[in-house]
Formats: structure tokens, C-alpha cells, sequence
């Protein structure tokens, strides 16, 4: 199985964006899932947030390398605010061209983090099973793009996962939810080895607080 990501960002120790979407790819690779990303960074960004650009293809290792994360980052220049349409569309042209240099026919599915991201998933490869995760504060993809390119979207999707009933609630209110759509709630979890609870005064005596 070839999933192919496409997101708006992936985080690293240097600069930590999107950290969500790393935990979610690195689970699935270590079940043996073959997980390309396509995450297009903004030059405009890095040198506002004064972050250093990475590589345009990495691979991002896994659990002590015993699975592996293919990493495409090509780069794209973002204007102000108010030119919402062109700086998608730089986005868009950015993450084609890194799809491109993929193995295209061995991708089995494509999978969005956010509902705008499934109209670019859609855009790069309509023939592909399409997969959207909904988790965002506000739901903004018919503020941005036009009901022919949402429609287009639906008719590619295959299922939704939600990260809550407010976030399925509003994809239906939307529209965006189809009747008989297959779809999953599946409320955001937490990894119990890295995060659980101990006393107060022992975490803060290991922390030197």
C-alpha cells in the first residue's frame, strides 16, 4: 500500500509546524505503509519566521529507523493576505510538480489533511481514491474555492475522518458530508508511552523546576 500526503506542512526539531501530521504518517509507516508527503514550504514564510528551509525531497526515519517517511518540499513564494487565490495557486503548482517526480502508478490512495488540501489532492490526480481528514477549527473550503471544484472533490472521496461530532456536524451542514458517504469520528488520541500521568512534584523535580 503507497499512501501520498498532501498537506500543508510537516514539522522538524527546528521548526516544529503541523506536528499532527507527522504522528499520523509515522503511525501508518510503522504498520508497513509506504508514506510519501508532499509539503510544500513557503520561502516567504521560512525567512518571516526566520526558519531554515529544508531539503525539497528528505526522508524523515522512523522509531530508530525501523520505518522511513519520503519527504517532498519543493519551494514557493507566498504574497500578502489578500492574494488568497495566487498564493494557492503557487501552492498547488508547487505540490504537482513534486507529485510528478513520484512513482504516480504505484500510489494506491491519496489522503488530505483539511478539507482545502482535498481539493489540491484532487486537482494533482483525480483518479486515485481521495481521503480527507476534517479537524479544523472552522471549515473555510467554500470560502476558497468554487462549488464545481468542491463537487469534483466529493464525487473523487472515498471517506472522511473526523476528529470530532462538531467536525462532522459542520462538514454535513456544509455540504460537504454526503449521505451515504462513508465517514469515520474519530476523536484525536494521545501516545500513552510518551505522555502520562505522574505526580506533580516528581515531574517537576525531573524537569529541575
Amino acid at each position: 500500500m503507497h499512501i501520498c500526503f498532501i498537506v500543508e506542512g510537516y514539522p522538524t526539531s527546528k521548526d516544529p509546524f503541523m506536528p499532527f501530521i507527522k504522528n499520523t504518517v509515522a503511525e501508518m509507516a510503522k504498520q508497513g505503509i509506504k508514506c510519501s508527503v508532499i509539503a510544500p514550504q513557503s520561502i516567504t514564510r521560512a525567512l518571516s519566521h526566520k526558519v531554515p528551509l529544508r531539503s525539497q525531497h528528505w526522508i524523515d526515519r522512523i522509531d530508530n529507523n525501523k520505518a522511513q517517511v519520503e519527504v517532498h518540499q519543493p519551494m514557493y513564494l507566498t504574497l500578502s493576505g489578500k492574494a488568497g487565490k495566487v498564493n494557492r495557486e503557487l501552492f498547488f503548482k508547487a505540490a504537482q510538480s513534486a507529485y510528478n517526480k513520484i512513482r504516480t502508478r504505484d500510489v494506491d490512495a491519496m489522503y488530505a489533511h483539511f478539507w482545502h488540501m482535498g481539493i489540491v489532492a484532487s486537482r494533482i490526480d483525480s483518479s486515485k481514491p481521495l481521503f480527507v481528514a476534517c479537524g479544523e477549527s472552522k471549515i473555510g473550503v467554500r470560502e476558497q474555492y468554487s462549488d464545481i471544484q468542491i463537487n469534483r472533490m466529493l464525487n473523487q472521496l472515498r471517506g472522511a475522518i473526523y476528529v470530532s461530532s462538531k467536525s462532522y456536524e459542520e462538514a454535513v451542514s456544509l455540504g460537504l458530508q454526503r449521505e451515504n458517504s462513508p465517514y469515520i469520528v474519530l476523536p484525536n488520541g494521545y501516545n500513552s508511552f510518551q505522555f502520562n500521568r505522574v505526580d506533580k512534584r516528581v515531574a517537576r523535580s525531573a524537569l529541575n523546576w
